[in-house]
């Protein structure tokens, strides 16, 4: 389990704008503990913001591993896949993102 102190300092340098910052807190959080789903999903995020999608992609495969039942994981997979223009792993993504998803309530119901 992430140290709870340096995932909100993490989280607050994000907030803060400081990416840069907040890289190295989300990796040192991974060093760590490399099976913290939350970190892996932050800091995957930030890369795929600079544009480094293959190492996002890597990051959010573990992610899907070390949380498996967390649909925004396969989400955030699916969004990376999708700007690297790789839409059949996209649509993958999606699906296991949809099949994670908690059941939606219907106003009929």
């Amino acid at each position: 389990m992430a140290d709870p102190i340096a995932a909100t300092r993490a989280a607050d340098l994000l907030r803060g704008g400081d990416a840069d910052g907040a890289e190295r807190a989300f990796a040192a959080i991974l060093r760590a503990d490399p099976s913290c789903a939350d970190a892996m999903l932050e800091l995957a995020m930030i890369l795929g913001r600079r544009g480094e999608l293959a190492e996002a992609q890597t990051l959010l495969r573990r992610g899907c591993v070390a949380a498996p039942a967390r649909p925004e994981m396969w989400d955030a997979l699916g969004m990376m896949h999708s700007a690297a223009g790789e839409h059949a792993a996209a649509e993958t993504a999606y699906a296991g993102a949809q099949h994670r998803a908690p059941p939606r309530l219907s106003r009929n119901s």
